[in-house]
């Protein structure tokens, strides 16, 4: 699938290299966008800039670390990319949870490695029901 640049979209990555490397092969695409991520470059004002530009429809594209999986005000995603997969169901749960929202309809696009393979084919089992797996992890 591409990117449409009318839509709303979150690209996940494990580390900042990766995000990196994401962001600059979107640059050389033409694909505006910009990383989400917490390291010594980025200030949280440049992040807050970004979250801004991104909710406001300005900036399609945000390149995330878990960073932005969890309490941003992001109503209208309409696709969310694992460009690495998540490390667990927690860390799943709450980047799924920035597409489709409050009913809103969205779509999730995971690349998954062979290292992936363990938590995806769990996750695939629990047919995306990932309460009793969040659970088993917390007690």
């Amino acid at each position: 699938e591409q990117i449409d640049p009318k839509e709303q979209t979150m690209i996940f990555c494990n580390s900042k290299a990766k995000i990196e490397l994401v962001t600059e092969f979107l640059r050389t695409k033409d694909i505006v966008s910009l990383p989400y991520l917490e390291n010594d470059k980025i200030t949280a004002q440049m992040r807050h800039a970004t979250l801004s530009l991104f909710k406001s429809g300005q900036l399609p594209v945000m390149v995330c670390s878990n960073l932005g999986a969890r309490g941003l005000d992001t109503m209208n995603v309409n696709h969310l990319i694992q460009f690495e997969y998540a490390k667990s169901p927690i860390d799943l749960y709450h980047r799924v949870g920035r597409v489709g929202r409050l009913g809103q309809s969205g779509k999730v696009t995971n690349f998954v490695r062979r290292l992936d393979k363990d938590l995806y084919s769990l996750i695939r089992k629990s047919k995306g029901d990932l309460d009793p797996l969040i659970s088993k992890i917390r007690n």
